[in-house]
Formats: structure tokens, C-alpha cells, sequence
């Protein structure tokens, strides 16, 4: 597969391959320029970490303050066959 740079220097990625490695519009990608090879550019996609937005989530949450464990119910002891 080949591609091309636009204008404003943009590289479009085939759509098999976004298809076939879930590629996103937003997704992050680091540009590596291998020092041997004046022609080998990678692209590797940088992620981030699992709850790196999971801060930023619960900051925004509108009860600001420690939270209490709900009351329960004491449950009765069951008696174990054995």
C-alpha cells in the first residue's frame, strides 16, 4: 500500500490498516526516524494509561467531599450444615 503528504504535511493512513489495528481519529502516534536508514520512518501509537481518565472523571463529579458508607441492615447469622 502507498500514501501520500498533503499540503499541510498530513499522511493518511489506508483504511484497511486503521480497520485492522482499531486506529481512531484523536489516537496519539510517536514518529521514530531511524538514524541508519535516511528513508525509514515508524509510526508507533502511543497510549495512554487504562485510567488516564479516570481523575479527570471523578473530579468532575458535583459532590465534592469524603462519602460515607451506605447503612445496612444488620443480616441475620445462618446456620452451616455440616
Amino acid at each position: 500500500m502507498t500514501t501520500n503528504m498533503g499540503q499541510r504535511g498530513q499522511i493518511v493512513l489506508p483504511k484497511a490498516i486503521r480497520v485492522s489495528r482499531r486506529i481512531q481519529p484523536g489516537d496519539d502516534f510517536e514518529v521514530i526516524a531511524d538514524e541508519d536508514d535516511f528513508d525509514l520512518i515508524l509510526l508507533r501509537r502511543v497510549r495512554g494509561a487504562a485510567n488516564s481518565g479516570l481523575v479527570k472523571h471523578l473530579s468532575s463529579c458535583p459532590f465534592k467531599g469524603p462519602l460515607s458508607a451506605p447503612k445496612r441492615k444488620p443480616e441475620k447469622m445462618r446456620k452451616v450444615r455440616m
